[in-house]
């Protein structure tokens, strides 16, 4: 009998005891073993991946080992080997619910216009994170968006850009409808751009948006559920700002390529020679030197900068110096480095040294007290009395 659900699990050089966890609690699904078959995808791990005699005896995977690392084509040799008509994709620190299969088949079968779902993903910390971590929660793939099932539509005469839900799944617990998981297979084989995704040494996350993308140009939706609930395990390795920093890094560098390839971003270009620039600049105004969460949210910050660092591509050499010159705005330039330090110079001359250095300071003073200035939350039976100096 054709079975209903694929589930996918995609890993490389997993951690013995925590894999293991998560073939139990595919063993303990609900659902009978006859409507779902598990896919293995062993990603070129160092120490092939070996499966226990019970295992084989319960779930029967198939298992299939791949030359190469990497998400991408991981994800693609599951899709290619899948069965189902529902698939979906465990990480190999995921442990689902019981119910988990189950309900997939069951929203997917109810829901016939949602391409692509996720659900209610809590974390497991072997050690308490630090409480600035909690910032980065959803970049850790721990979500919940509520009690309430949540589906977005694409217009069917849509001309803008693609307006990409917050609920959209990731990949952890991600369960696409099998048409939408072959568009995106003929699109990543089919000679198109890749986005980069998770490997060795990289971090970014493109595969995921990607996929959502796809199922919203096919007139699918993209849909939450809280019946849907997993568990992400979180080593104590992630939890440290340099692994959060090339983690956020990867993330937005490659959002801002999937955003371009689907004629959805709205960041311009930036030439490539100035990017150094930029993250220096970038380095003090998030004040990265102080580590933690500032420094997590500088190297988002660097990923952007990369990420439209590559978007240019000049046709010429002479369109090449055309965009830097444009880039360099020199009349900025002329201002900031001629006529700025002249006009100072001119107002100190002109109010002496004392008095001018107390102006700067009050500036100083006056912009360090507004930054800590409290928004209200609520304008409820608030009166507000405006008077107009004239």
């Amino acid at each position: 009998m054709k079975p209903h659900a694929s589930v996918i699990v995609c890993t490389h050089a997993p951690d013995v005891e925590l894999f293991n966890r998560v073939l139990s609690h595919l063993e303990a699904q609900t659902v009978p073993q006859e409507s779902w078959e598990l896919i293995l995808v062993d990603s070129a791990s160092p120490v092939p991946l070996e499966i226990s005699p019970h295992i084989q005896n319960q779930l029967k995977p198939k298992l299939l080992r791949l030359h190469e690392s990497g998400l991408t084509s991981a994800r693609l040799a599951g899709i290619n080997a899948a069965s189902g008509d529902i698939i979906i994709f465990i990480d190999d620190d995921n442990l689902p619910d019981p119910a988990y299969v189950e309900t997939a088949i069951r929203f997917m079968k109810r829901n016939t216009e949602v391409g692509t779902a996720g659900g209610i993903i809590v974390g497991e910390f072997k050690t308490p994170p630090p409480e600035w971590c909690e910032d980065f929660f959803m970049n850790l793939a721990l979500r919940n968006f509520g009690t309430s099932e949540q589906i977005s539509k694409l217009p069917a005469a849509s001309l803008g850009p693609i307006l990409y839900p917050e609920y959209a799944p990731v990949g952890a617990g991600m369960v696409v409808r099998r048409r939408c998981a072959e568009l995106y297979r003929d699109r990543v084989s089919g000679g198109s751009k890749t986005i980069s995704d998770r490997t060795k040494h990289h971090l970014g996350s493109g595969g995921d948006c990607e996929i959502n993308f796809i199922t919203l140009l096919a007139g699918f939706t993209v849909a939450y559920t809280p019946a849907l609930k997993l568990t992400h395990v979180i080593p104590p390795n992630r939890l440290s700002a340099w692994y959060l920093g090339r983690l956020l890094y990867g993330i937005s560098r490659s959002w801002v390529a999937v955003l371009k390839k689907y004629d959805s971003c709205a960041w311009p270009v930036a030439h490539p020679i100035l990017s150094p620039l930029r993250k220096l600049k970038a380095f003090f105004s998030y004040k990265a030197y102080s580590g933690g969460a500032q420094w997590v949210l500088w190297r988002e910050a660097c990923g952007y900068i990369d990420g439209r660092a590559d978007l240019y591509f000049p046709e010429s050499p002479g369109q090449n110096i055309a965009f830097l010159l444009k880039e360099l705005k020199f009349g900025r330039l002329y201002y900031r480095i001629v006529h700025q330090p002249i006009r100072v110079f001119k107002n100190i001359l002109a109010r002496g040294l004392q008095v001018s250095f107390a102006m700067k300071r009050g500036e100083y003073l006056m912009r360090k007290a507004a930054k800590r200035l409290v928004v209200p939350t609520s304008c409820e039976n608030t009166e507000l009395t405006v008077h107009l100096l004239t």
